[in-house]
Order: C-alpha cells, then structure tokens, then sequence
C-alpha cells in the first residue's frame, strides 16, 4: 500500500502525506515486526499526529496517553497506570511519548499474545524493579483492596490473602516469586494473569478501538 493513500479525511491529503513520509520507514519495520498490515500501522501514526496536533509540543504528550488508555482502552486506576507507562519503557524525564513507544504499546495491546502478556504483567507489577515479586510488592498494588470492621481487619485479610499466594506461587519457598514462578502459574490458572490488577486493556476496549479507528472489517 502506498503512503499517498489518504486515511483519514479529518486532515489535508498533503498534510497526510507529509507525515507519513516522514515515518515511512518506521511504518514498514513496525508492519514488519508486528506482522501487521501495512494500512494498519500507518493508521497509528496518523492516530498520533492528531494527538501531536491536539498537544501543540512535539508529539503526543504522556498525558494524552494516559487519558487514552483511561477512556479508550478501559484502563482506569492511575496507580497501575504509572506502572503500565513504565513498563512499556516511557522514559519518566520526557512529555512526550515517542511515536516508536505509541505504535509498539498499541501493536502490543491490539495483537499481543499470551507470552507478550505474560512479560507486560510481570513488568508492570514488578513495580521496585528486583526482578521479582514479594510481599511488599503485593501490599504494595492491593492496599486498599480489602475491607473489614475496621483497619485492623482489613490488613488481616490483606495479610492471609498474601500468605496464601505466595503458598501458591513460590514453590521454593524463598519469598520471592520470579518471572518463571508466574508464568508457570498462569499457565496452570489462566484467569489469574492479572491477579495484582488490571495491566491490560478488556477484549470489549480493545474491540471498541478497532471498531472506531477501524471500522468492522475483517481484523488482522
């Protein structure tokens, strides 16, 4: 498919162009790398260049991504938010989300598979950056989550419910659960993949967004 061909009618043909000559190159190593089809990808550029031109800086700011995926893609607790950004390798020092980062997030979010969620998960909730989830780490993204009479009870169950994870999870027993103690559970409880929270988009967002920026045709 040629990058003369117009995709979105909201901008100027020429504009269009423009821009997507610019990142042609990108465009073909992420269709490539993705197994995407070309028309695809090249719709996520356009997609950030009118982000780019909605923020004025440039490129889509982080904050336009965060909205985003708060209101497009479902993912709504800014807590795991900040660990999501993160984990798909947002340098905190910038405004901007490169349009390498944005085109990479959505290919992963769109057509990621089980392995790629597994390792997006185990980033995102390897929230102190040891290589392995702890005790703290889960007190850490389930504070707040249980409720009782009172605090005391609350922590109670926080505490039990931890204890009973770790059980599970870390089979030798060292307090630590790595990478491969978490895949090997998922693999066994699918459902539990995301058992500190939502890491992920819901197949109804991710439906919805092909939908809208797509339209219903046959999806890739």
């Amino acid at each position: 498919m040629s990058a003369n061909v117009h995709l979105d009618v909201s901008i100027g043909k020429s504009e269009e162009a423009r821009f997507m000559n610019k990142h042609l190159k990108l465009i073909q190593q992420m269709s490539k790398k993705y197994n995407c089809p070309f028309r695809k990808v090249s719709g996520l550029v356009i997609q950030y260049y009118k982000f780019q031109l909605q923020s004025n800086a440039k490129g889509m700011t982080k904050a336009q991504f965060q909205d985003f995926l708060h209101y497009s893609l479902d993912i709504t607790d800014q807590h795991f938010i900040k660990h999501i950004m993160s984990a798909i390798e947002v340098k905190r020092s910038s405004t901007v989300l490169p349009i390498e980062s944005w085109v990479s997030a959505m290919m992963f979010f769109v057509n990621g598979n089980f392995k790629d969620q597994l390792e997006h998960c185990f980033k995102v909730y390897d929230a102190f950056n040891t290589g392995s989830i702890n005790q703290r780490t889960m007190a850490y993204f389930l504070k707040g989550t249980f409720i009782g009479q009172n605090a005391e009870d609350a922590k109670d169950s926080l505490t039990d419910f931890m204890e009973v994870l770790m059980r599970k999870i870390d089979l030798n027993g060292n307090g630590e659960i790595s990478y491969e103690d978490y895949k090997n559970f998922v693999l066994k409880h699918p459902l539990a993949m995301e058992l500190l929270g939502p890491c992920l988009p819901s197949r109804y967002a991710v439906r919805g967004f092909l939908d809208t920026y797509y339209g219903k045709e046959k999806r890739h």
